[in-house]
């Protein structure tokens, strides 16, 4: 199924909402505020699109795929003992020995690449010997 795109309108409504964090044509990222605010409602049995227009938005305008999505994301977070952030989790940090892991492969890389450069050169130079000869 194709996402839903707000049109440019819709984007300014959604961004003029205070609980909005981030929009685009695509996304909708929500504030911490909200996402408290859900959680909280939520516990005390509103659903999902009744929480949203409670709080000024226009759930046909969000779709119910995002809400939903939205509802999942809110409950796998609360679920992990994790607290809510402004917008997207960003992907976890990489540890220092996964640095020093990706730092090895990279040198390894290295040395292999100034190894077939060298090869690459001693190739050209008997191909050209060969035709000098002839």
């Amino acid at each position: 199924m194709r996402r839903k795109m707000f049109t440019e309108e819709q984007v300014e409504i959604l961004a003029a909402n205070p609980y909005t964090y981030g929009v685009s044509k695509t996304n909708i990222c929500f504030t911490t505020e909200f996402k408290e605010f859900f959680w909280n409602e939520r516990c005390n049995g509103m659903t999902a699109p009744d929480i949203f227009i409670k709080a000024g938005y226009d759930v046909d305008m969000i779709g119910s795929d995002r809400i939903r999505g939205f509802r999942n994301s809110v409950n796998k977070t609360k679920k992990n003992g994790e607290d809510f952030v402004n917008g997207r989790r960003t992907k976890r940090p990489i540890t220092d020995k996964e640095s020093e892991d990706n730092s090895s492969d990279v040198k390894a890389l290295r040395a292999e690449l100034d190894y077939l450069k060298k090869e690459v050169e001693f190739l050209k130079k008997i191909s050209s010997a060969a035709n000098i000869k002839k």
